[in-house]
């Protein structure tokens, strides 16, 4: 695939919004900072938080372009206390890592991660049962990447406040480059699931203004999987998701992640009370 297009300056400042990590500690005190080197000899960072048993199912998780892999550390317990292991890493010049982002690089870096992700739970004693891949907003490009390139890998991908088009993406971004076929000039995340059978589990805000809830629509129709599932979060914003699904006495989000993990084909059985129809 070829992103010229996307690796052009002026896209790349809207794309990605890089900085370094502060001295915050994170708050489980269990979280083991990580790091690899890619073969250019650039290192990229991120955080792994364990969960209580070395068996629990993992999550490696890509944020949004204005994360970073410290910003979970308030946000981990919710993973771990639900019996998850979670792994977030930065993309090139985000927090701890090394280089500079590109759109070329957000899809070949997601390649060395995922093969580093094995070697990071087991130099750690974690031999989960099941493994995920999970992208939120831009991270969906790298994670739907990997779902499409190493589903025979795979568990599960799970997409929150993802995109299809990704020109369309630009110009609600602000940004302006010539028109493109996205499937050939751009991420093709649309392209890529139309392939993808792993069970799939597609999080919305209603509310989002930046990646309208009808990009979620669209990619859970592209989906071939038979085990797909698009929850919308109401009242929720792009940046909101996590927020407003954590809700007092209806925690949306993370009750949805749980059962979709955990519970599988019971969860299937009750689609039609939680989600689109099939």
């Amino acid at each position: 695939m070829k992103t010229e297009i996307l690796d052009d300056a002026k896209v790349l400042n809207i794309l990605f919004h890089p900085r370094p990590e502060t001295n915050a500690k994170a708050l489980d005190k269990e979280a083991i900072p990580w790091t690899i080197q890619l073969e250019d000899e650039v290192q990229i960072g991120g955080w792994l938080y364990p969960s209580k048993s070395a068996e629990y199912p993992a999550i490696l998780f890509f944020h949004g372009n204005g994360e970073l892999a410290a910003d979970y550390h308030a946000l981990a317990e919710f993973f771990t206390d639900r019996k998850m292991t979670f792994c977030v890493v930065d993309y090139r010049g985000y927090g701890r890592s090394e280089g500079t982002p590109t759109a070329s690089n957000l899809l070949a870096d997601a390649h060395p991660i995922f093969k580093a992700f094995s070697q990071i739970l087991a130099e750690h004693d974690l031999n989960p049962a099941k493994r995920y891949v999970m992208g939120r907003s831009l991270g969906s490009v790298p994670a739907i990447e990997l779902a499409y390139h190493y589903g025979e890998d795979l568990d599960g991908l799970i997409v929150e406040s993802g995109f299809v088009d990704t020109y369309s993406l630009i110009q609600r971004l602000g940004g302006s480059c010539p028109e493109f076929d996205d499937n050939l000039e751009g991420f093709g995340n649309g392209r890529k699931l139309l392939t993808c059978t792993l069970p799939t589990l597609i999080l919305h805000g209603e509310e989002d203004t930046l990646i309208p809830i009808t990009e979620a629509e669209e990619l859970y129709s592209c989906c071939a999987s038979d085990d797909k599932f698009l929850r919308r979060i109401p009242q929720a914003g792009h940046n909101t998701v996590m927020v407003v699904g954590m809700a007092e006495g209806e925690p949306i989000y993370f009750d949805t992640l749980q059962r979709f993990i955990f519970q599988h084909e019971q969860f299937r059985e009750e689609t039609e009370l939680y989600f689109e129809g099939e």
